[in-house]
Formats: structure tokens, sequence, C-alpha cells
């Protein structure tokens, strides 16, 4: 009994803490980008391929 109830207080204390942290006021920066410009998915695609996918 002791080791469910120990169990389960550990349970619900990372639920909070899990719940708190995910609550953080970050304001995150808006990325300016269109899909719609073929050239530039091509260009990014290429640099992409050359210094991106060997790793």
């Amino acid at each position: 009994m002791k080791k469910l109830l120990t169990t389960a207080s550990v349970l619900v204390g990372l639920t909070i803490s899990f719940n708190l942290l995910a609550n953080s006021d970050i304001h995150l920066d808006h990325a300016d980008t269109n899909i719609r410009d073929q050239k530039s998915l091509q260009n990014g695609a290429q640099l992409f391929m050359n210094y991106c996918s060997g790793c």
C-alpha cells in the first residue's frame, strides 16, 4: 500500500510540474515564408542537399 501511495504521489507531482512548465509565455517570431516561390524552394532544396543531407 505504501509503494502504491508513493508511486501515485510521484505521478501526480510530475503531472502538475509538466503542466506548469508547458504554460510558459515564450514569444516566437513569425517566419515570413512564401511556399509558392518556386525558385526559393529549389534554392533551399539545393542548399539542403549540398550541406545537410550527408549527415
